[in-house]
């Protein structure tokens, strides 16, 4: 989440803030790093926003909230009392106070919106235009828990303001959720997928195109694949030019393949005369790739430079084992570091959708391009930097170096935790891992972290569900 502290809070709502008897360290000044509005999510240091979830007003939660580490609670409906350390702020109605810090979030976000409304729930458009996107600009890929208004504000809160771009995916099921997506978000740009085999979905004609338009006030450029297009004419797709970006293999298609084939494994086809090869994709992501080179497009990038992106993304990838229990992910990780390496872990951990947090524990990675502190030094900026991860545990004679990279790069000091050896991380991580959270073990080929499989995975009921990026049964 974006640098927010509660002054900043409490002036975009306009709430009534009161301190405890005993007020936070940093008074009006205390930073937020995370805000849950179910108080069975709440973690140390979180801020709970009580709105009110089916028949249950949030408010009746504030203290529960408290009880489990909230930092502050913001409520409506009562007044309460916070707790010794802790705050709370009060404001008339909670839904529409996190709608307004939702709208500012937006208004203070400069770079370029990408929302990807997904009718089918498949992953890989969004991480195929943030590969695309990467190569030039800095932004983040993220999607949201749903298309409700308050899950909507909190993600847009998780977008960086100084970013060039944000890529926000959120399911969607008709026109309705659609518009009211569109109209919260206003996006620079608008992807909206397939439709699901076997049921209706949304499409797409000139009318529906401009009501979309009309309902979200304001002129995004919607990118489409030609199958939502409402062929009961043949003229439809010269229909939309004017109104949106389609994808596919027509000649009516802006962004149009064509001599598309495989080969070795390769997806190979030809976009505005440059020929892409792209290894370990096939013709059913032929669709998310074409939508990614039209946001590309859109965004000044070369087919050259697009291709070059996608390769890379393929080519970097990195082996490692995944195993799950309870709920909860392990990434295991044991390739000989270098930058490449690292951070095509690091971007491979970070584009994993995940319910809960992302927990990286790493392991002295000797180096010989730099020296040691230097080295782990950048490899914890890389850890905030890249994997936007929310804990960190570093374990070795390095763990200090590792530590202060990742808190230079802005990771709260509470949440960079150095160890001098493994054996020191398991009560950590006992402590602190629940079920939705994914943990990222960065090692090395020796496995210093191994110790940490067998307390935690290595038992009868876990699973290993991946092994060197290639599924296996389970």
């Amino acid at each position: 989440m974006n640098s927010v502290c509660l002054r900043d809070i409490t002036d975009v709502v306009g709430g009534q803030l009161r301190l405890g008897c005993l007020p936070p360290l940093d008074g009006e000044l205390q930073p937020i790093h995370r805000i849950v509005t179910d108080s069975r999510d709440v973690r140390p240091g979180d801020l709970f926003w009580a709105v009110n979830i089916l028949d249950n007003c949030g408010a009746n939660f504030a203290e529960l909230a408290f009880s489990r580490g909230a930092s502050g609670v913001v409520v409506s409906g009562r007044r309460v009392e916070p707790w010794a350390g802790k705050f709370c702020v009060q404001v008339d109605d909670a839904y529409q106070a996190l709608q307004r810090l939702g709208f500012w979030a937006r208004e203070m976000f400069t770079g370029t919106l990408v929302l990807v409304a997904n009718q089918t729930g498949e992953a890989g458009l969004r991480q195929e235009i943030d590969s695309v996107l990467r190569r030039n600009f800095t932004g983040k890929s993220l999607k949201a828990a749903s298309h409700t208004t308050e899950d909507l504000a909190l993600a847009l809160l998780q977008l960086p303001f100084q970013y060039h771009y944000g890529v926000l995916e959120v399911d969607v099921c008709d026109s309705n959720q659609l518009s009211n997506v569109a109209a919260t978000c206003q996006p620079d740009v608008l992807l909206l997928s397939s439709r699901c085999e076997g049921r209706q979905g949304i499409s797409v004609d000139r009318n529906s195109m401009t009501q979309l338009r009309q309902q979200t006030g304001q002129p995004a450029t919607v990118v489409i694949p030609e199958d939502l297009c409402d062929n009961s004419h043949e003229n439809a797709l010269v229909d939309l030019a004017e109104l949106c970006v389609t994808v596919g293999l027509s000649v009516g298609s802006e962004v149009r393949a064509i001599d598309v084939h495989t080969d070795s494994d390769a997806l190979c086809f030809s976009v505005d005369g440059h020929l892409f090869r792209l290894p370990d994709r096939t013709t059913r992501k032929l669709a998310q790739i074409l939508m990614a080179l039209a946001v590309g497009r859109l965004l000044g990038h070369s087919m050259e430079q697009m291709e070059q992106a996608l390769v890379a993304t393929s080519s970097h990838r990195v082996p490692f084992v995944l195993r799950e229990k309870r709920g909860v992910s392990l990434l295991h990780v044991t390739q000989t570091p270098s930058r490449q390496s690292v951070n095509a872990t690091l971007e491979q951990f970070r584009d994993r959708d995940v319910p809960g947090r992302r927990i990286v524990v790493c392991a002295d990675l000797p180096n010989s391009e730099s020296g040691s502190a230097d080295w782990h030094r950048e490899i914890g900026a890389a850890i905030v930097r890249i994997s936007e991860a929310d804990l960190l545990v570093a374990c070795g004679q390095s763990a200090c170096d590792l530590v202060v990279g990742a808190r230079d790069a802005g990771m709260p000091l509470s949440r960079a935790i150095a160890c001098r050896h493994p054996d020191e991380a398991l009560p950590i991580l006992d402590a602190s891992v629940i079920c939705g959270d994914v943990v990222l073990l960065h090692d090395f080929p020796e496995k210093q972290l191994q110790c940490i499989v067998d307390t935690m995975f290595d038992r009868p009921d876990d699973m290993v569900l991946e092994v060197s990026g290639k599924p296996q049964q389970c």
